[in-house]
Order: C-alpha cells, then structure tokens, then sequence
C-alpha cells in the first residue's frame, strides 16, 4: 500500500480521471469509479492503495478500477484482519510498516475521516 496525493481530478460523466503523485514525487494518471460513499476523493486529498495497480494496466491494459464499501458483497474479498492492517497504515501516514496489505483496499483521507473501500472489479 502506497499514498499518493491528489494533483488534479476531473469527471468526465462515467469515472473519476486522477493525477497522483506519490511521496517520491512520481506522476501517475489513473481512471477510478466509486461506489457506496457521497462524495469521491477530491483534489489535495491523500489516498492510499496499492501501486501493483500500476503494473495491472501496463501488463493487462486495464484502464479503469472500482472500489465500493468494504462490507458489499459484491467485489474482491477483504478480511478484518488486511482492514485492520490498513487502518494501522494509514492512521499512521504510511510511516509504520504494518504487515502485508491487502491489494484490494483502498482509503480515502478526507480532514480527519479515513474511508476505506474495497475493490470490486477493473
């Protein structure tokens, strides 16, 4: 699980269009959908994922990813125990290493609220 920092987003009326930088200053653009929270990720924010996203769309050309509510049914498998490791992560800013993370979570820090969705497909 990596952080990254919201440069820029745009809607474009189907999925979220993000340009991400992480903490070693690298540039990445990259197409999210949302499900199941009001409002998704915004520009200044700091969300939290894992980077093998990166190598899924330079290997398999998967452009778009979704993420929705870790309690759906619908979607990859998280257990309590990778929410639980990633919640550690990213109380602490990713500073602390806490165990392998899932690949499949994603948490949005928002102020002082962190939000934490799981993947569905893409």
């Amino acid at each position: 699980m990596e952080r990254f920092k919201i440069e820029q987003t745009k809607h474009d009326g189907y999925c979220h269009c993000y340009v991400l930088k992480n903490d070693m200053g690298q540039e990445y653009n990259v197409l999210f959908e949302f499900y199941d929270i009001e409002q998704p990720p915004q520009k200044g924010e700091n969300i939290y994922f894992s980077e093998k996203i990166f190598y899924e769309i330079s290997k398999y050309g998967v452009q778009i990813f979704m993420f929705g509510g870790i309690s759906e049914v619908c979607g990859r498998e998280v257990t309590k125990e990778e929410i639980e490791k990633a919640k550690a992560f990213v109380d602490n800013h990713g500073e602390v290493y806490c165990g392998t993370i899932s690949d499949e979570i994603f948490a949005i820090e928002r102020n002082n609220e962190r939000i934490f969705l799981k993947r569905f497909y893409g």
